[in-house]
């Protein structure tokens, strides 16, 4: 596991990582693979925050930001059950696909608690492309903490960290 406090850092060492692996060839597509990744983005000694979360950052598809947009949606439209009682673990979502309602997203689901008056983030994600998706994402989900921790003010609360586990990260082979 990899405790990070730059995003480009954890990215560097994967993409060395992932380059050392096989060629994988499925449906005539080759790809890399990791299997398992799980990082924590430790938010108390972040490395230029700011600079990260206000960078244009280059996303995969369209769809990649319609589903950023979601993501606050879903906290918009749900916070005040997490609101009413902190301390439960109720803050739970899953994204769907959007042109599959019947089917997870790639960002399969993302929890927020509050422990000791902190503030934790746990995501879960199925499958990520690094090359295409990795910083996006990340940003995504630092913006997402950071939109609710916003909100978490005025009862005192405090950053901890995001907890991140990818099953499947992969990189498309030309």
């Amino acid at each position: 596991m990899f405790i990070i406090n730059d995003i480009y850092t954890i990215f560097n060492e994967l993409l060395t990582e992932i380059d050392n692996k096989d060629i994988i060839i499925v449906n005539n597509i080759k790809f890399k693979e990791i299997l398992s990744r799980k990082y924590i983005i430790n938010l108390d000694n972040y490395i230029d925050i700011d600079i990260f979360l206000n960078k244009e950052i280059k996303y995969d598809l369209e769809n990649d930001l319609i589903e950023r947009d979601r993501l606050f949606e879903m906290i918009n439209n749900n916070f005040i059950l997490f609101e009413n009682d902190l301390y439960t673990r109720q803050f739970v979502f899953q994204p769907k696909y959007i042109d599959n309602k019947n089917l997870a997203s790639c960002l399969s689901l993302f929890q927020f608690i509050v422990r000791d008056n902190k503030l934790y983030m746990y995501i879960f994600v199925r499958s990520q492309n690094l090359l295409n998706n990795f910083i996006f994402d990340n940003q995504t989900y630092i913006l997402l903490y950071f939109n609710c921790l916003e909100r978490l003010q005025k009862y005192n609360i405090k950053k901890a960290y995001i907890d991140v586990s990818i099953t499947s990260l992969h990189k498309n082979v030309i």
